[in-house]
């Protein structure tokens, strides 16, 4: 049977799902506390960006508003009983149409694939050696500045630790809200790490671990594939003159290291880019211990 998240994420998607919510679920909304799932308001096509949680889960989403053709980005953060949504928190704001067909969109935090990919495993008490589940959340507790508790009309919701993930290196801890997807802590060196909502999980892991941060990077291009591939990413993080007079006449020998971009913002781009092997690259970062090596 799917789990709860799987079930929420499929009645988000397509309107012919099993509705997993009690029969007078309570739903928070700009119009105040309403019963019933059809006061929850889901949109055309939606654009799952975040779907996690275990007991206590959340959803961000983006899709258009079926009679106003306007953008929404939404977030649904829920409680369970007995196998089925009974509380919902869901807000909502208006954002520009995306133009970028490109991006990767997860449809869910798969912790199959991070385990996979990253050496993730649920949290338990066969951990690898080293810090412990309550010191990330001190840690994190210290850079949020607050409890890690949900609100609920003035009820006090705990943050629901079934959905940590451990690895060698990393804590993943999924306490989240509107523009957080969860934080990382670096094990070895107690570093927290607030993970935005717009980029799916995974991609930014995988990111981070490729050396890519939210300043300034230097990327060095090994080697290449697909120039036009190449070229648009460089466009867009550069801009025409400045690619055009500084990387242009040097893109052709190789390897050529193109300084001081920002890359967060397009790490889906470059995440498929080595998917697809369109082209090779490294991220120069000196001193940064998070960097793969």
């Amino acid at each position: 049977m799917k789990s709860l998240l799987d079930r929420f994420v499929d009645w988000l998607c397509n309107e012919s799902a099993e509705a997993p919510f009690t029969a007078d679920v309570r739903v928070n909304s700009i119009f105040g506390v309403l019963r019933g799932a059809e006061h929850i308001y889901r949109v055309k096509s939606p654009k799952i960006l975040v779907a996690f949680g275990n007991g206590t889960g959340g959803v961000v989403l983006e899709g258009e508003d079926d009679v106003t053709g306007l953008w929404h980005r939404k977030s649904f953060v829920y409680t369970e009983k007995d196998g089925l949504i009974d509380h919902i928190v869901e807000t909502s704001s208006i954002m520009r149409s995306p133009s970028d067909s490109t991006l990767i969109r997860s449809p869910v935090t798969d912790p199959d694939y991070l385990e996979s990919a990253f050496g993730f495993k649920p949290y338990s008490s066969e951990a690898p050696p080293g810090m412990s589940l309550e010191e990330a959340k001190a840690l994190v507790l210290a850079d949020i500045g607050h409890r890690m508790v949900y609100l609920f009309d003035g009820e006090e919701l705990p943050y629901d630790q079934r959905g940590v993930l451990v690895s060698e290196r990393l804590f993943y801890i999924p306490y989240f809200w509107i523009g957080c997807a969860g934080y990382l802590v670096e094990r070895p060196t107690s570093k927290v790490i607030c993970l935005g909502s717009g980029i799916a999980v995974e991609t930014q892991i995988w990111a981070l671990l490729r050396g890519i941060r939210s300043g300034h990077n230097d990327i060095e291009i090994l080697d290449v594939h697909d120039m036009v591939e190449l070229e648009g990413l460089l466009r867009e993080v550069m801009g025409n003159y400045r690619f055009r007079t500084e990387v242009k006449p040097r893109i052709g020998t190789l390897p050529c290291l193109v300084e001081q971009v920002y890359l967060y913002r397009v790490c889906e781009r470059l995440r498929r880019a080595e998917i697809n092997n369109w082209y090779r690259f490294r991220i120069v970062n000196p001193n940064d211990d998070l960097a793969l090596e």
